[in-house]
């Protein structure tokens, strides 16, 4: 995707840091298309549709969830941006950030999948996962955690647009995990359970990267 400048910017579309708004887009994107394939009742909705051949209210459930998920990121975000303008607060999160990183690294190795998903149909596939999205309180620990990372090791600047931009690739990234369940359905649910575990270490070792990182980068702080 070619840069777009906005305001606060130079030549080339490039925000703090250096980075470009495109890399931002690609962070939300890929911690959020990541974070959308352990099984839960938004992809187990998504892949039940799928698997009964229903791929357009699928894609429906699919779109509701997604908007309601931007508007999540990007208010937790701003809500996140002012809570890092308390002094020394950045540091306070990145210690506490550690052991929520062990944690999520050993629950995701034990973690067993759950195939069991709500039925809700008195609504409309768009507005059941609008609504599913909506009651998904969990979502705001997730990115108050990754979102003080990315800008603790400034990945993503604390602006405006760059919330923006990356709450679009949070987005699309949530919308290209449950296209997985769509297209990939049927052949996924010979191979689910495997397909879990597999997911569940390589989420496992990601959380444990960033939990070595975080450390290294507070012992440098500190000393």
């Amino acid at each position: 995707m070619p840069s777009v400048p906005v305001a606060g910017q130079g030549k080339g579309g490039r925000g703090a840091g250096g980075m470009h708004l495109d890399q931002y887009l690609w962070i939300g994107f890929s911690s959020s298309f990541v974070g959308a394939l352990p099984l839960g009742v938004l992809n187990m909705t998504v892949l039940k549709l799928a698997l009964a051949n229903q791929q357009r209210k699928a894609l429906e459930f699919s779109m509701g969830a997604v908007l309601v998920e931007f508007f999540q990121v990007f208010i937790t975000l701003l809500g996140l941006n002012v809570l890092l303008s308390i002094p020394y607060l950045k540091e306070i999160l990145g210690v506490i950030s550690i052991p929520i990183l062990v944690y999520l690294a050993i629950t995701n190795l034990k973690a067993k999948p759950n195939l069991n998903e709500s039925e809700g149909g008195q609504y409309s596939s768009f507005t059941r996962g609008a609504l599913l999205s909506l009651a998904n309180v969990l979502i705001y620990p997730f990115w108050i955690l990754w979102g003080s990372v990315f800008i603790q090791n400034g990945w993503l600047p604390s602006n405006t647009n760059a919330y923006f931009i990356f709450s679009l690739g949070a987005g699309a990234g949530a919308m290209g995990g449950y296209l997985v369940f769509i297209v990939l359905g049927k052949l996924m649910w010979k191979y689910v359970t495997q397909l879990q575990q597999y997911i569940n270490q390589v989420l496992a070792f990601t959380f444990f990267g960033f939990a070595v990182w975080q450390g290294y980068r507070l012992v440098l702080f500190f000393f």
